[in-house]
């Protein structure tokens, strides 16, 4: 088991990676208590990418790339993800 921002993630091979944005364990939709998303549960805040997802949409390049680091990590192991702020 690995750890990402709080989130225990147990993937174990590259067949246990999320195939949608709503399979996600980054992935609020409207039935968490996630202020200001509506109740719809067809759109969602990504919490990886700090946007709004439809839970259909595959999952981006990008975020199948992390997660590939993630299955390469020894287990026990803890990330932090920090966004980057370019006005800083």
């Amino acid at each position: 088991m690995r750890t990402v921002n709080g989130i225990n993630i147990y993937w174990q091979t590259e067949d246990d990676l999320p195939s949608s944005c709503g399979s996600c364990p980054f992935y609020f939709d409207g039935s968490t208590s996630v202020p200001g998303v509506g109740s719809t549960q067809e759109r969602g805040l990504c919490n990886l990418r700090e946007m709004m997802k439809s839970r259909w949409t595959d999952t981006p390049q990008a975020c199948l790339r992390f997660f590939r680091r993630i299955l390469k990590a020894p287990d026990g192991e803890r990330y932090v993800i920090v966004l980057r702020d370019e006005n800083l």
